[in-house]
C-alpha cells in the first residue's frame, strides 16, 4: 500500500532552484519569497497535471516556466492594486478627492506629456534596441529577452548602458 510519505515528490530535484529563482523574483518585486515560491510549485504541478512528460524537459526550463508564470501572476497584481490605488479616496468622506487628484494637485513639476518624450527617445534607437527596451520596461530579464528577439543575453546586457544613455539625452 503507496502511503504520501511513499509517493516520490517530482519537484524534489528541483526545490533548490525553484526557491533560488523565487528569491531572486521576491527582491525584484519586493515581495514574499514563499508566495513566489509557492505560485511557481502551483504554475509547475499545473502544467504537469496537464502533460506529465513537461517534467522531462530540462530543469531550467521547467524552473523558467514557474517564474514566468509567477512574474506574470505578480505583474497582473500589481496592475489591480494599481488601479485600485487610483480610485481611493483620502478619507472615508464620498466626496474626497483621490489619491491621483491629491498629486495633480500638489505636484509642483510641469505636466509633461511623458509618452511623447518616451517615443522621441525610442525613435533613435535601432529596432533591437527598442526590442530591447521594450522587454526591460515590461519587467523582463535579459535572459528571457535575448532568446526572444534573436540576440545573446550578452548583448542585452551591453546594450542597457546604450539604450539609457539614449532615453536620458
Amino acid at each position: 500500500m503507496n502511503t504520501a510519505a511513499d509517493t516520490p515528490n517530482p519537484l524534489e530535484s528541483l526545490t533548490p532552484r525553484i526557491r533560488g529563482a523565487a528569491h531572486s523574483i521576491a527582491r525584484q518585486y519586493n515581495t514574499d519569497p514563499n508566495d513566489v515560491e509557492q505560485e511557481m510549485i502551483l504554475a509547475i504541478l499545473e502544467r504537469y497535471a496537464a502533460e506529465p512528460e513537461f517534467l522531462d524537459q530540462t530543469a531550467a526550463y521547467v524552473v523558467n516556466f514557474g517564474a514566468w508564470r509567477a512574474r506574470n501572476a505578480l505583474k497582473r497584481e500589481a496592475v489591480q492594486d494599481s488601479r485600485c490605488l487610483e480610485d481611493t479616496p483620502l478619507s472615508d468622506d464620498p466626496d474626497a478627492p483621490t489619491i491621483l487628484d491629491f498629486v495633480a494637485t500638489t505636484n509642483p513639476w510641469p505636466q509633461v506629456d511623458l509618452r511623447l518624450c518616451i517615443e522621441q527617445a525610442m525613435a533613435g534607437l535601432d529596432e533591437t534596441n527598442q526590442q530591447i527596451a521594450s522587454g526591460l520596461a515590461a519587467g523582463y530579464t535579459p535572459r528571457e529577452i535575448g532568446p526572444a528577439i534573436g540576440v545573446s543575453y550578452r548583448t542585452v546586457y551591453n546594450r542597457k548602458e546604450q539604450i539609457g544613455a539614449a532615453l536620458q539625452a
